[in-house]
This record gives structure tokens, C-alpha cells and sequence, in this order.
């Protein structure tokens, strides 16, 4: 009787101690921590890893201090947290082998800088098509520079097409230079960015500022698993396609911005996001419409309708013109050839009495949320769209675009 009972207890023990991974799976694990014994290679397959997981290389150095575990167990127990099978898992782990060992022939690691690999050129074309009840904007962006692990430099010179009454307005807009310093503070990465700008761009014809800008701003953000909460504040002295979403006016003034959401990796190529943006001016604020029908005149009398419900932009404040103000829009549209603007509903504070006339700044307080949505279809390309709600202008901005990032594809090792 004893001994029966002995054997059902070690039956049972048996049935609840928990499979031994395959040997498939544990050759893989020692693969992977064989290379992380390395400290000029560890980073790179943290990166890797974190990059399959949906999370951030620190979020895996967390669990290595806690649990005392490899960085190749740490992985394989994340993934079977999502379900991945130990056959499964050991295709992950072998994946990030090959992926580690084809990226580091390429890299040349320094001792001193903890084996981070050298400068990644950059080479990024950014496309984007902008639609909301003004008109549809189109823009294409090239950018050449250089990134590391804790600095950017990258600079970008802008093409636009803007949308007119008669006809579009097509040429390049200012030129930028962006620099970028970033860094891990405990748990968050935080970082600082100065974009400046140039007036290479037609102030007349809407696709420039006129003067030098300079837009500074504070990052910090920080990742939980597939999430990654962020945050931005900055200061500007401009404001059009710099906070979110594309302004079909630009306006050249002291100006606060700031701006936060969060993304979710859904899936390891798609990336959801939410967030919301406030912009808040000071000072004289100096509007160019880049609505403007260049080189166009309308005919007397040719401004928007003034029937009833349909206002002139800016001239709305919370209700119906008045009998007063519709001579006074018209005449606005008149001067600035604005005759597509008849059908904006809400308040739009870009209509001065002539181009590159002064509005109050509180005419320009602009708040709104947006979401978007991003795809990865290669490793150097991806498609985004997104949708941004202006709630005091009444604006709701519909945006698609394309990324081609050429120095990953020609370059495909990787700064981080």
C-alpha cells in the first residue's frame, strides 16, 4: 500500500513539474548568451531583442538585475508570456543570432564608448498628403545626416504643393537643420531637440516663414512592454506644420508648444498611437496664409458666399456672421484672393487685411488630439496615417504618407 502510494505521489509530481525546453531551444539561449558575455555586443542584441519584444533594451537590463537571469532565458520566458512555443522561441532566438551577426560585421565598436557602433548615415525621404476642408496639401522631404546612439544630426530641405483658387503653388520650403542629443535617466530616455530653419522658401507664396526659425523643445518618454508613453514641450518661433498637424497658414511668432500621447505595438510591424497637442503664443503673431491664390485676382464681388451659414474664415467666434461683418469678410477674401476658403466652417485666424498682416495671439491658440497608425511593410519602408481634430478652429486634418529610409537599406547597420 505504501508503495502505491509512493508512485502516485511521483506520478503526480511528475505531471506538475514543467516541461524541460527542448534541446533546440536551450542551445539557442546559450548561443544568445554567449555573445551577451560580450560587452561590446551585448547592446547590439539587447537592441534586437527589445526590438521583437516591443519594448526597450532597458526593460530587459531591469529584468537581468531582478531576476539574476541570462539576457537568453529573459528573452525565451517573454516570448512564451505571449505565447510563443519553445519551437517557436527558438526560431526568435536564432533570428536574432543571424540578424546580430549580419549587423555586426558592419560595425567597427569602440571600447570607449562601451561597444555603441559608430555614426549610421541617414538618408530618409518622408512623403505626406494632408487633406482637411481648406484643401489638400502635399509634401515631400528629403534628409541626409547622421545618427548615434546619443546624437542626431540631420538637415532636410522641403517640397510642398499647396492648393489654390485657380491654380497650385509648388516650390521648396526652408531648409532645417535638426540636431538632437538623447539619454537614459533611470527607467527614461530624455533628450533635447533645436531645429532651425532658413528662409530659402517663397514667404509670398506660403511655402516659407521669411526669417530664420528656431524651435526648441524637451523630450522624455519611456517604454512598458508594447507601450511607450512620451512627452514634448518646446518653444518656437513659428508654428505650422511643427505641432500637430499641417496649418494652412504659417504664422512667425513667440510661441509654447506641447505635445504627448502614447503608442502601441500591436504587432512587431504595426504601431497604434494616440495623443493630443496644445500650442499657446505670445507677443505679436505674424500670419502668411498658404492658401494665397498666387498671381490670381477675383473677379468685384467674387469673395466667399455670405448666405446664410456660410462664414468667412476667422470671422466665426462662436456663431453666424453678422450683416456687419459679411461686407468686411468679403472684402478680406477679396484682397487675399482666398475664394476656396467659403465652404471652412469654424474659426481660422489667418485672414489679415493683407498678406503677412498681425493677428492676436490669442486668435492662434490651437489645441486638438490626433491618432494614427503606422505600418512597416519593409525595413526601409513604412506607411503611416494619421487623423488630427482642431477644436477651436473646428478642423479635422486627414494625413497619409510614405517613409523610405534609404540608409537602412543601403547601410543596414544600425545607430541606436
Amino acid at each position: 500500500m505504501h508503495r502505491l502510494v509512493l508512485v502516485l505521489i511521483a506520478a503526480l509530481a511528475a505531471l506538475r513539474a514543467p516541461a524541460a525546453p527542448p534541446p533546440s531551444l536551450e542551445e539557442e539561449i546559450a548561443g544568445i548568451d554567449a555573445i551577451t558575455a560580450d560587452p561590446n555586443r551585448k547592446m547590439l542584441v539587447l537592441e534586437l531583442m527589445a526590438e521583437r519584444l516591443g519594448t526597450h533594451r532597458n526593460r530587459l537590463l531591469l529584468l537581468r538585475r531582478q531576476s539574476g537571469k541570462s539576457f537568453g532565458r529573459i528573452f525565451s520566458e517573454q516570448l512564451a508570456q505571449r505565447g510563443y512555443s519553445p519551437e517557436e522561441a527558438a526560431a526568435e532566438l536564432r533570428a536574432v543570432r543571424r540578424e546580430f551577426e549580419k549587423q555586426w560585421r558592419r560595425y567597427r565598436p569602440s571600447a570607449g564608448d562601451g561597444g555603441s557602433p559608430p555614426a549610421r548615415p541617414v538618408l530618409y525621404i518622408g512623403t505626406g498628403v494632408d487633406h482637411n476642408s481648406v484643401g489638400t496639401f502635399v509634401t515631400v522631404t528629403p534628409e541626409a545626416g547622421f545618427d548615434t546612439r546619443h546624437v542626431s544630426l540631420v538637415g532636410g530641405v522641403p517640397f510642398y504643393r499647396l492648393p489654390g483658387t485657380a491654380s497650385a503653388t509648388s516650390g521648396i520650403g526652408d531648409a532645417y537643420v535638426s540636431g538632437l542629443v538623447r539619454g537614459d535617466a533611470g527607467p527614461f530616455l530624455v533628450g533635447a531637440n533645436v531645429v532651425v530653419g532658413f528662409p530659402t522658401g517663397d514667404e509670398t507664396q506660403g511655402l516659407g516663414a521669411g526669417k530664420v526659425t528656431i524651435d526648441a523643445s524637451g523630450l522624455i518618454e519611456r517604454r512598458f512592454e508594447r507601450w511607450r508613453p512620451f512627452g514634448r514641450v518646446g518653444v518656437a518661433n513659428y508654428v505650422f506644420n511643427n505641432v500637430g498637424y499641417q496649418r494652412p497658414y504659417i504664422s512667425t511668432g513667440n510661441a509654447a508648444h506641447f505635445s504627448g500621447g502614447v503608442d502601441f505595438r500591436a504587432h512587431p510591424r504595426v504601431i497604434l498611437g494616440a495623443g493630443g497637442f496644445v500650442v499657446r503664443p505670445w507677443g505679436t503673431q505674424n500670419v502668411h496664409s498658404r492658401m494665397w491664390d498666387h498671381g490670381h485676382t477675383m473677379p468685384p464681388g467674387g469673395g466667399p458666399g455670405t448666405g446664410p451659414g456660410d462664414h468667412g474664415p476667422g470671422m466665426g467666434h462662436g456663431g453666424g456672421m453678422s450683416a456687419t461683418a459679411a461686407p468686411l469678410a468679403a472684402a478680406r477674401a477679396r484682397t487675399l484672393g482666398l475664394g476656396t476658403l467659403q465652404h471652412m466652417s469654424g474659426d481660422m485666424p489667418f485672414l489679415p487685411p493683407n498678406p503677412g498682416g498681425e493677428v492676436p495671439a490669442e486668435d492662434l491658440r490651437d489645441h486638438g488630439v490626433t491618432g494614427w497608425v503606422s505600418f512597416r511593410l519593409h525595413s526601409s519602408l513604412t506607411l503611416n496615417f494619421s487623423v488630427s481634430r482642431s477644436f477651436p478652429f473646428e478642423l479635422t486634418t486627414v494625413s497619409a504618407g510614405l517613409g523610405f529610409d534609404l540608409g537602412r537599406l543601403l547601410f543596414p547597420g544600425r545607430g541606436f
